[in-house]
């Protein structure tokens, strides 16, 4: 469309476009893989000044093809080196005109071959980490592992708040299909990590024996928060009900796994894990008293809190508030489920039944 159209772009850190990203969709392999981008889309790389960039028509980018990654080492056109894996969108300066290379890249910072002066980072998704299997009436039906999530594409205007996350995925409506189950980002798998390492990555060691408060600490270092009871069960949605993990036992690590009929642990926007496997630390509290107190005279007094950080005053032996925590353990059958729930656990507890998922706020 020529220069005019291209002076906003020359602001800096100036990013527009007229659609989300999305992938082609589910009919077949290739649609599953492919990533597109928006129609029209003006994007400044290098900061101010006259480094103004347009497309004028949506680019196609198969993950299969190395034409559009930035290295093949190691080589993600292979599907089987993408499963569980964050990747990244790159505008890049192209070597003439106006149009902006569009770079696929593992990389967090720039892609191989360019500098922080001729990319910006523009998007990023999450391939799937394993086979969903065929699931009537589930979006991911079909999907193979190393295909894009669909909702797990983000771009510099719809993203968690202010940064990319990676390992999250989009509850809310898009521009491509209406379904809401809950307007937030939500951790693809159960995290893993403490502190400023807290984090949705596939394969991981999931954390647990890790109380309430901790995790709430842990959780702000991503701009993130616990799940309430709601959007629990909103964002449980498609995964099985009534069953847990197959074989029973406490698979240590996060993502992929199978129900006792075979069936894959994955919600419809893509979540692992979210019955059957763990118990997940919630929001949501309510009084606790232990049953023994209940039946004696109750007296009132403080449960110290662990770190310094107060004590509770209440009844009871642990003079405590419990949080609620959902989902169902690993060996919980048909009690596990979108509206299983507990609430026998004091906020200070720690118990390797209990991990955390997590939601972020949308930008």
């Amino acid at each position: 469309m020529g220069f005019l159209n291209r002076l906003p772009a020359r602001q800096d850190a100036y990013y527009s476009r007229n659609r989300m990203w999305k992938n082609r969709g589910n009919a077949a392999a290739f649609d599953r893989r492919t990533l597109v981008s928006p129609s029209h889309l003006l994007v400044n790389i290098g900061g101010a000044g006259p480094h103004a960039y347009e497309l004028e028509a949506a680019v196609e980018l198969d993950l299969d093809l190395s034409t559009h990654w930035d290295t093949l080492t190691p080589d993600y056109t292979v599907a089987a080196n993408r499963a569980g894996k964050d990747f990244y969108v790159y505008a890049c300066v192209p070597a003439s005109g106006s149009v902006p290379d569009i770079i696929l890249s593992a990389a967090t910072t720039y892609p191989a071959g360019y500098t922080a002066d001729n990319s910006r980072k523009i998007g990023g998704f999450h391939c799937e980490c394993a086979n969903v299997g065929t699931i009537s009436g589930h979006p991911l039906t079909g999907y193979l592992a190393g295909d894009i999530i669909p909702r797990s594409i983000q771009d510099l205007k719809h993203r968690p708040y202010g940064r990319f996350l990676p390992g999250f995925a989009w509850g809310g409506p898009t521009d491509f299909d209406s379904l809401n189950y809950a307007p937030l980002w939500a951790s693809i798998y159960h995290l893993s990590g403490t502190g400023a390492s807290i984090a949705s990555v596939f394969g991981a060691a999931a954390t647990v024996s890790r109380n309430f408060y901790d995790f709430a600490d842990d959780l702000k270092n991503i701009g993130a928060r616990m799940m309430t009871d709601w959007e629990f069960a909103q964002l449980h949605s498609g995964t099985p009900e009534e069953t847990n993990i197959y074989g029973g036992e406490n698979p240590t690590t996060v993502g992929g796994h199978v129900d006792t009929a075979s069936r894959r642990i994955v919600s419809n926007i893509g979540l692992e894990d979210m019955s059957g496997v763990w118990w997940t630390w919630l929001q949501d509290r309510q009084s606790y008293i232990d049953g023994e107190d209940y039946a004696a005279a109750i007296a009132f007094g403080y449960e110290n809190i662990s770190g310094t950080r107060g004590s509770h005053y209440g009844q009871g032996t642990y003079q405590a508030q419990a949080a609620v925590v959902a989902g169902g353990l690993w060996a919980g059958a048909t009690d596990c489920g979108s509206r299983a729930r507990t609430a026998i656990y004091r906020r200070s507890s720690e118990s390797s039944a209990i991990g955390c998922c997590a939601v972020a706020e949308p930008q």
